[in-house]
């Protein structure tokens, strides 16, 4: 098919298909013979490039070696690259780039067939276009339907990680309540190493190599640094935290803790999916929860997980009545700073409620981070004081003394780090629920 002529505010332009390439440009003239002759020349220079240019005989094997060489996501490449071998780029069209995600991927579905298939295919292609080696490509993806995604509860981490303790798996149960705790993706969890990790300021830099590699930093809740601090391991800052080479290794061992604790099987990255259900369904905005969870942007947490928020009693509020997701809010927070004065209390010290000695002040809690070596561990977590009597004779770690309503600053230092249960507070001042959870 030869190039046509056509005339646009005087000027002269181009516009078809020659040698497989498509064309719409202007001739910048307004001279209809000059406007021929640089239509000849145009389909002449498209035909010698076709035959004896950087693009003649282009396969498909080039293409996916060209793109490897730019240090490109190898990911998914092996199977396009077996799939395709040595089929010439200009036979490649983008009905057959459809057809051949089915042909790879028989059992799969829409969103795998555009993820694996269709979307690295095209890449490659269009790499190879930048060179100028051939035509550019789009390719229409499959329509996808966005599944409802299943969630770890709170209850099923924490049925997965008593399982895992008692099978010896301490590293499993950690690893489970990490991935809750922090979003982490197994990938992320299984890279992550002792250098990045920071007991004492409740966090952990986490780092992710494929395909764009990035990292972030995470805040670990103090149920999921008892946990860290239980995994029996000599801390060398080079060896892996959970001890999984990848997400291979974590799958095994995994799914026998399902079946031996009689619980859902789900997989580990239902954890993920948990910790932003959980976030927006205690109340938390979506711009918090992509920022604390590692998402890219707001946009695909709301996208991916909008039925969590969904309230059929939001219309509660035309009559000034409180929505669930309201009163959700107020069991988000984990801790209030400041109460009134005098509140439910035998004095009027601020009552810190994070922290199961009823009488610490924010003050006193700022000064009990900072005594002892960056090592020790906050005892303040409600229901640990066994995990942490554990941790303390296993792994040689002192705890910070707490301090109660009735001890002053000076009598709490000269009182010294303590380990187990005592650390924390007299049985007799810890909550009723403590006290039943510790078994004091």
């Amino acid at each position: 098919m030869s190039l046509k002529l056509f005339q646009r505010n005087g000027a002269w332009y181009v516009r078809g298909t020659v040698a497989g390439r498509k064309f719409y440009q202007s001739t910048k003239t307004t001279d209809r013979k000059i406007a021929e002759r640089i239509k000849a020349e145009t389909e002449a220079q498209a035909w010698q490039r076709r035959f004896d240019g950087p693009g003649a005989g282009l396969t498909m094997a080039q293409v996916f070696t060209a793109y490897l060489d730019a240090d490109k996501p190898a990911r998914f490449l092996l199977k396009l690259a077996e799939y395709w071998k040595d089929t010439l780029v200009e036979d490649v069209t983008s009905e057959l780039i459809r057809q051949a995600a089915k042909k790879i991927y028989p059992n799969a579905n829409e969103p795998t067939w555009n993820r694996q298939v269709i979307k690295p295919t095209q890449a490659a292609i269009n790499h190879a276009a930048g060179f100028g080696w051939c035509q550019r490509i789009s390719v229409k993806r499959y329509t996808e339907t966005p599944e409802v995604k299943t969630p770890a509860t709170l209850e099923w981490v924490r049925a997965f990680s008593s399982q895992a303790e008692e099978d010896g798996l301490a590293h499993l149960g950690a690893l489970c309540l990490f991935m809750f705790g922090t979003a982490a993706r197994v990938g992320e969890a299984c890279n992550l190493t002792w250098r990045y990790v920071d007991l004492s300021a409740a966090r952990v830099e986490l780092h992710l190599f494929k395909p764009t590699p990035w990292k972030r930093i995470a805040h670990l809740p103090p149920e999921v640094v008892v946990s860290l601090a239980n995994i029996p391991s000599n801390r060398n800052l080079d060896e892996p935290v959970f001890g999984y080479a990848g997400r291979g290794s974590v799958r095994g061992p995994w799914n026998n803790v399902c079946k031996r604790a009689k619980i859902e099987r789900l997989t580990p990255h239902c954890c993920r999916h948990g910790f932003a259900t959980s976030m927006l369904q205690a109340g938390i905005d979506v711009k918090t929860v992509a920022d604390m969870g590692g998402w890219k942007d707001a946009t695909t947490v709301l996208r991916t997980y909008a039925h969590a928020m969904k309230d059929p009693s939001v219309t509660n509020v035309l009559f000034g009545a409180k929505t669930v997701q309201e009163t959700s809010k107020k069991r988000a927070r984990s801790y209030q700073p400041f109460e009134k004065e005098g509140e439910n209390r035998n004095d009027s010290a601020p009552r810190w409620e994070g922290c199961p000695a009823a009488g610490h002040t924010p003050a006193q809690k700022k000064q009990q981070v900072s005594i002892g070596p960056a090592t020790q561990i906050l005892a303040a977590c409600g229901g640990t004081m066994r995990k942490q009597t554990r941790i303390a004779r296993a792994n040689s770690v002192q705890l910070v003394p707490l301090m109660c309503r009735d001890m002053t600053k000076e009598n709490a230092a000269a009182a010294g780090p303590r380990n187990g249960a005592e650390n924390a507070c007299e049985a007799s001042q810890l909550p009723e629920h403590y006290r039943l959870k510790a078994g004091v």
